[in-house]
């Protein structure tokens, strides 16, 4: 079956009789933007001209666009009136078993043999019966026509929809929450209505009538040459007089596209069964001259929908019905886009699916390439950081130990002999080493405190108690040393003095802290807070690191503090 080709930024096209119309439409994340739409009017190049000339490459606005048609997903719509569409129940439910069986089950569907034809799908429900399909197919003369007729522009499609799948993509963007409808085209190369249910394609009627047959009619009866002076007058023709005139080209022409317009509504609304006409969602460049519409349309009129655009869409009602088919277009390429239809399948499928992707690869190979660069020299760099990092705490390392850099070269140079070595070493500089050879060194290192043996302090070195009391009995927030023979300020009541923490032989990491509590009465408040503050503040005794604890019962307090170590620690 078909590949389904997906891209967020794509390009639909539509080549009718005298212009070129294209829409580019982008999706990030699930938000859909009509970026650029295009309208162009390309001339054959003369007859008698021996070398081809793309019409496009005119004009710096067709360099532009073609350019544009190489590095984007393009999408082309086949005509209505060469497209077959025919709903199908099947019962089977995976995908996989349907495209297996699809063309055995859509043969008695096309008046033509299954080997001359292209079929695809679209899924419309699935049921506890099985899946209701709507089967589409073109004869492979039509598609390859089709596909031919863009080469004198430089043009190859990658994917082929049909201009029905086109137009419900367009009323499904549209109209999002829209009821079942139809569309009601009016194409300046051809007519038809298309039946729109939850977004998908159920049925379509077309027709040969087109808006470009009666322009050409209208200039034809009016004797109007000059195709800026036929498209004015055509845009600002009387056609509520026009119509009842008997004698004339256009007028009849006029009735017959009005009576066609109702068959091929009528004909849809007979063929699904309705009791009455859907709501008719128009589009087209027919839809762009009220009073020919009204004429064409005639009772129709109250049930044509009158859409509310998106606020995000920058661009008028009339352009995107006039462009409706590229745009539909361009939606079924977009990614994810559930319903999408493709004809360029077995030997019509596109033959350069890496071209539009050679661009993106080489940049994204040139990305890959500067990234490896980039990860190889900050790789490289922050290798080098490491190294002087190591070194720097290696060095910080023989700082704490007090072992001067050239000593431990000096050590570690003489390692293995009895007696050190009398010649000259050369020291190696610290910036020179690498880290093998500085963990070759911290293994020396390590091997030579290990065999130092352990020791740890008898004799702490934290102030004793006679000299704790002497400094208290003098301080001035106890006694008052310019009054003497007053009561002191503080009086001591109690004062215990113990070691909390020692080394031993089982923790000889263990340090000595002493704690010492003191019980006093003191001459009134003031006094005890000021001795309070004196603790705190900085002395020789008090250690600053341990809490200071207070408590106070009445005229009694309790103060709890430790005491500075001086002890020299191996």
């Amino acid at each position: 079956m078909a590949e389904r080709t997906y891209s967020s930024k794509v390009l639909g096209l539509e080549l009718d009789s005298l212009r070129l119309k294209a829409a580019l439409i982008t999706q990030q994340r699930k938000k859909i933007q009509i970026e650029q739409l295009y309208t162009f009017s390309p001339q054959e190049p003369q007859k008698h001209s021996e070398l081809h000339v793309n019409p496009l490459n005119l004009a710096e606005d067709g360099k532009s666009f073609l350019e544009l048609t190489a590095k984007t997903l393009v999408v082309s719509a086949i005509n209505a009136n060469e497209t077959l569409i025919r709903p199908l129940d099947i019962k089977l439910k995976k995908d996989k078993d349907i495209d297996d069986v699809l063309l055995f089950q859509a043969e008695p569907l096309l008046p033509y043999p299954i080997e001359n034809a292209v079929v695809d799908r679209i899924t419309v429900a699935k049921d506890a019966q099985g899946t209701q399909l709507t089967v589409l197919g073109v004869r492979k003369d039509h598609l390859q026509h089709h596909i031919i007729q863009w080469q004198p522009l430089e043009i190859e499609p990658e994917i082929v929809v049909s201009i029905p799948a086109a137009l419900t993509a367009f009323s499904k963007f549209l109209l999002p929450e829209s009821p079942p409808h139809f569309i009601l085209h009016l194409g300046d190369k051809q007519t038809c209505c298309v039946f729109a249910k939850e977004g998908k394609l159920i049925a379509a009627q077309s027709s040969t009538f087109d808006i470009n047959s009666l322009r050409q009619t209208f200039a034809k009866d009016m004797q109007i040459e000059d195709p800026a002076a036929l498209d004015q007058a055509f845009a600002t023709a009387d056609w509520e007089v026009i119509s009842t005139s008997e004698s004339s080209l256009i007028s009849a022409a006029l009735r017959n596209f009005h009576m066609e317009v109702h068959r091929i509504v009528y004909s849809l609304v007979r063929q699904l069964k309705m009791l009455e006409v859907p709501k008719i969602l128009l589009t087209g460049d027919g839809a762009t001259y009220p009073q020919l519409l009204q004429n064409l349309i005639g009772t129709l009129d109250k049930t044509i929908i009158s859409p509310e655009l998106p606020p995000e869409t920058k661009n008028t009602l009339t352009e995107l019905q006039t462009h409706a088919i590229p745009i539909g277009s361009a939606l079924m390429g977009l990614t994810n886009y559930e319903d999408q239809v493709n004809f360029r399948q077995g030997d019509f499928a596109y033959p350069h699916p890496w071209k539009r992707l050679l661009k993106p690869i080489g940049t994204f190979l040139a990305m890959i390439g500067l990234l490896t660069g980039a990860l190889y020299f900050f790789g490289h760099a922050y290798e080098k950081s490491r190294e002087d990092d190591v070194r720097r705490a290696y060095a910080d390392l023989l700082v704490s130990a007090n072992k001067p850099y050239q000593e431990i070269e000096t050590e570690y140079a003489n390692r293995g002999r009895k007696t050190p070595s009398t010649a000259p070493i050369d020291i190696i500089p610290l910036e020179s080493l690498s880290l093998e050879d500085i963990q070759s060194r911290m293994e020396f290192i390590n091997k030579s405190i290990q065999s130092i043996p352990d020791l740890y302090p008898l004799h702490p070195n934290v102030p004793r108690v006679s000299d704790l009391l002497a400094w208290l009995s003098t301080h001035p927030n106890v006694i008052m040393k310019d009054k003497p023979g007053e009561p002191p300020l503080i009086q001591i009541e109690s004062f215990n003095y113990s070691v909390t923490k020692r080394p031993d032989i089982t923790k000889k990491l263990e340090k000595y802290q002493v704690k010492v509590e003191v019980e006093f009465n003191a001459m009134n408040a003031t006094a005890a807070r000021e001795f309070h503050d004196a603790l705190l503040a900085p002395n020789p005794f008090i250690d600053p690191k341990g809490d200071v604890k207070w408590t106070s019962n009445k005229n009694l307090y309790k103060a709890t503090f430790f005491l500075k170590d001086r002890t020299a620690y191996p």
